[in-house]
């Protein structure tokens, strides 16, 4: 919308290319943790992430658009083992 800033809050930042095209101002996204995957000690910017989205940590700018993508809190976890309904974590 003219005259107005426009931000997008998307899971993935794959959306960005689409909404910078759209004449989204700012686009805010976390789904690659960063590159949670992350060989960088081997080679910089040798990431599993990045064989889905350029897009992994940190601004980008495209055409007078801007995105942000968060690297989260990098927090996981093993999965629930199958005799334990998902999300009782304190069983």
């Amino acid at each position: 919308m003219p005259d107005m800033v426009n931000i997008l809050l998307s899971h993935n930042p794959n959306v960005f290319d689409r909404a910078a095209q759209l004449g989204i101002d700012l686009t805010l996204a976390s789904h690659t943790h960063g590159g949670q995957l992350s060989l960088e000690f081997v080679h910089r910017g040798l990431c599993l992430a990045r064989l889905e989205t350029p897009y992994v940590s940190g601004w980008y700018e495209k055409a007078g658009s801007q995105l942000y993508v968060n690297r989260g809190i990098g927090t996981t976890g093993p999965p629930d083992p199958p005799w334990r309904p998902a999300g009782n974590y304190g069983a």
